[in-house]
């Protein structure tokens, strides 16, 4: 059995196709149903962002319609290395990495949650350069992911990978990635790892959302319960339930 810990056991990173092409419509129906869940990593993406009056903002990869809270009168685009038709995600492009199939000069931002963890070292480096390509004189690359050795790392390599029938094994990133940000033409690269919590009303709507967004094999109640307060830890008041998700969010802007 997979440990739940520190101590993960170095494995090659799932592919991004592989880990979500078997439930990309569930996945995008449990962000489009409960948008309050998720709502304040978004809106922690757009805090660190700090875009003065946006007009054209690409969302690679396509998480569900959550930028619109915060950019209602930006014009958004998204792109994805899956095809989102079924998920009645129409308007999603189909790109691969290096976003090679997107005009040049056409975005004032990049923003992304969770875009490279299932990418190589090489497809990160194509992600930044893509970005970087899109982006106009002084646009900004904003995107939160995964710490390498964190609770949610733990969570995602150990519980995820043991209950999914895709598995679950990323190549997640630490502060030092402002380096590959730099190497690729960003300027003004910056880092910071903050709380983000996901909201909940009740135990079951937590237990349900995490077993469709995971495409989880119906892992018993309590085992799931016991696993996100000891490994990620659980509040509750009148509101509901909090689950901590901690991300390290990472900033770039293109020289003008």
């Amino acid at each position: 059995m997979y440990l739940y810990g520190p101590k993960m056991i170095e494995r090659e990173v799932l592919p991004y196709k592989n880990r979500l092409s078997g439930h990309i419509e569930q996945y995008i129906s449990a962000v489009i149903d409960n948008p309050k869940v998720r709502y304040d990593e978004f809106s922690k993406l757009s805090a660190v962002a700090d875009l003065v009056f946006p007009k054209n903002i690409l969302e690679f990869s396509a998480e569900g319609r959550m930028l619109e809270y915060f950019y209602s009168h930006a014009l958004i685009h998204r792109a994805d290395l899956l095809d989102m038709t079924k998920t009645g995600q129409s308007a999603v492009i189909g790109t691969t990495w290096d976003m090679m199939n997107l005009k040049s000069l056409q975005y004032d931002a990049v923003l992304s949650i969770v875009p490279i963890h299932h990418a190589t070292d090489t497809e990160k480096m194509s992600y930044l350069k893509g970005a970087f390509r899109v982006l106009r004189p002084g646009g900004v690359l904003a995107f939160a992911e995964v710490e390498e050795g964190s609770p949610v790392h733990a969570f995602l390599d150990g519980f995820v990978n043991q209950y999914s029938r895709a598995g679950h094994i990323g190549a997640y990133l630490k502060a030092s990635f402002t380096q590959k940000m730099c190497s690729a033409g960003f300027e003004d690269v910056t880092t910071v790892l903050k709380p983000v919590v996901w909201h909940f009303l009740n135990e079951e709507d937590m237990c349900a959302f995490m077993i469709k967004l995971f495409a989880l094999d119906s892992p018993p109640q309590n085992t799931l319960l016991h696993v996100l307060q000891t490994q990620l830890g659980l509040s509750q008041d009148i509101h509901g339930i909090h689950l901590n998700w901690p991300l390290r969010y990472f900033r770039g802007v293109v020289p003008c």
